[in-house]
């Protein structure tokens, strides 16, 4: 019987070890998937568009897209997902909105294409206003549409928050980023697993700062992140009238855009 005891405190201890050093040192990894690409990339994209690069200091130089019509009614600034680049099918992404009349502005994340940094919470943070200072420059604050998607969900949210732009649109939000790593790693303690994660992503705290309208989308069947967590996103938000909630029925993570209901409220939202 000691013996049992014994091993079965022992693989919980080795579970715990595992899981501790498995969350410390992938964490990045499955939190980012970034692929670089060399300066001298050409985009295919047939939109008109510009490059816009950023130096933010020696070590750090930013990368963005700026898709543009003429005589735009306001710009969207895009915080794209967790993998890949802006090399990746953002010409159809970037349709959405010069279709319905908007300039489209995109960054890619320190690491990702040709923006080169190292990567942190904080810098992510910083980056994104920059983005948004710039911005600023060309249209009113009134005429910005910040829009977050996925991982970006967490970091538009932030920007709406620090500012006042005319909306803020989130595309399958996360709780935090806190949250999930809590719901993959139930059986660490929560001292723990905030002492390790270098990235929480409090969307939950910063969501009920933000004055501007919101519009939560988010599909019923999403693989990737629970379709509850923008439920408990929407309760935070209980005593604002401005913000909305557009559940996408048998809508998957990465195919949201393609329904039909999507293309109508997004016509409302824009138009």
């Amino acid at each position: 019987m000691k013996t049992c005891i014994v091993l079965f405190i022992l693989s919980v201890v080795v579970s715990m070890f595992c899981g501790i050093a498995y969350l410390y040192l992938h964490q990045e990894n499955k939190i980012f998937q970034q692929i670089a690409l060399p300066y001298d990339h050409i985009f295919p994209y047939q939109e008109p568009f510009k490059e816009v690069f950023f130096s933010i200091d020696p070590d750090v130089k930013l990368h963005a897209l700026h898709f543009y019509v003429s005589q735009p009614k306001g710009v969207v600034l895009y915080f794209h997902g967790r993998g890949k680049n802006l090399n990746y099918n953002i010409e159809g992404l970037a349709r959405e909105f010069t279709s319905r009349g908007y300039d489209f502005f995109v960054l890619d994340y320190r690491g990702f294409g040709k923006s080169r940094g190292k990567l942190s919470e904080k810098a992510l943070y910083y980056d994104a206003n920059n983005c948004y200072n710039y911005l600023l420059n060309h249209f009113s604050e009134h005429q910005i549409i910040v829009y977050g998607r996925s991982l970006g969900t967490g970091i538009a949210t932030y920007v709406a928050k620090q500012h006042n732009p005319k909306a803020l649109i989130l595309e399958a939000p996360y709780f935090s980023v806190l949250d999930l790593a809590l719901q993959k790693f139930s059986y660490l303690p929560l001292f723990l697993i905030k002492k390790l994660l270098k990235y929480h992503f409090r969307t939950d705290q910063w969501i009920v700062g933000v004055n501007s309208p919101i519009y939560i989308f988010h599909g019923t069947d999403d693989e990737l992140i629970p379709y509850t967590s923008s439920i408990r996103l929407l309760k935070l938000l209980k005593d604002k009238q401005n913000a909305s909630f557009i559940s996408i029925e048998c809508g998957k993570h990465n195919r949201l855009r393609y329904h039909p209901q999507y293309q109508k409220e997004m016509d409302q939202i824009l138009n």
